[in-house]
């Protein structure tokens, strides 16, 4: 069985807002009613007629949008509204939680595939009171009711009240044919440079970690700085120069690749060979976009 609908995508930038002949403007008076001036020209945005009742079945927008066109959306009285990334509604303080508050909507769907264990009680609140707020009226009552939440009692009692207003989907659930992860951890040495700067971060020396009219490194987070270490000395701009000027000093290109070749990159280089010769494919993820780019000279 198929249903079709309506659907409107009303997107654009403020040109397309205010023109006559803009494309938003266009969109509200022959799609959004049946009557063909139902929207006001200019920068103001209008409340909608009500003479006439709505044309489409579905309307796509931005967060932006239904903000700036809040006058004209909200004069709409909405029978479901359905938010992607919802995660964006755990401040209630926030001024898209207010103004998506003040839409007439019956029915709403909150989408996010932010775990629950990343989300603080205060901010798990705020999503339930957006949903219902005649059921979850007052904060303090479920901060105080769920303070001790590391109890088993307590987190089956939360598991009983989100049981109703969640569908948890896994992608176990969804995509069937997906095998499952398999982790393999494999352990690596430091090279004789990178040991060198793993005493210099250990020891504080901030001579030898900085360079003049560089990135000068502070040492406030040791671990961050350690974890730089152990991915590529060249994290360090210390580490670069001297490597630079080291080459400089001889003529054999050959240096140019062993300069890459620290802890990590040696294996991923004997990897990436045994993998493309059985024909798979590679995403490598890092949390640092100067590894990457790293990643990008090594790979080129």
């Amino acid at each position: 069985m198929y249903v079709i609908l309506y659907v409107v995508t009303y997107a654009g930038d403020k040109v397309a807002r205010a023109k006559p002949s803009g494309k938003l403007l266009a969109l509200m008076n022959y799609d959004f009613t049946f009557d063909e001036d139902a929207a006001k020209q200019g920068l103001k945005p209008h409340k909608l007629k009500k003479d006439y009742p709505v044309k489409f079945q579905a309307l796509l927008t931005s967060y932006e949008l239904v903000s700036i066109d809040m006058t004209t959306l909200q004069s709409i009285d909405w029978a479901v509204l359905v938010v992607d990334e919802a995660h964006r509604l755990k401040n209630k303080q926030s001024k898209f939680f207010q103004i998506l508050g003040a839409y007439s909507i019956d029915y709403t769907l909150l989408l996010t595939g932010t775990p629950l264990q990343n989300i603080n009680l205060e901010e798990l609140w705020n999503l339930l009171n957006f949903l219902d707020p005649a059921e979850f009226k007052s904060q303090n009552s479920f901060l105080t009711e769920f303070e001790y939440v590391a109890k088993e009692d307590q987190i089956k009692k939360l598991h009983d009240i989100l049981g109703p207003h969640m569908l948890r989907r896994l992608k176990a659930d969804v995509l069937k044919g997906i095998p499952s992860k398999s982790e393999l951890i494999v352990r690596v040495e430091l090279s004789p440079q990178q040991k060198k700067y793993y005493k210099y971060i250990l020891t504080r020396n901030f001579e030898a970690l900085n360079t003049k009219g560089s990135h000068q490194v502070s040492l406030l987070n040791v671990m961050m700085e350690l974890k730089k270490c152990c991915n590529h000395p060249y994290l360090f701009s210390s580490a670069a120069l001297f490597d630079i000027s080291d080459l400089c000093k001889h003529y054999s290109f050959k240096l140019v690749f062993s300069s890459y070749s620290y802890g990590k990159l040696v294996l991923l280089k004997k990897m990436l060979k045994k993998l493309r010769e059985k024909g798979h494919r590679v995403l490598i993820f890092s949390q640092m976009t100067r590894m990457l780019d790293i990643l990008e000279d090594f790979l080129a």
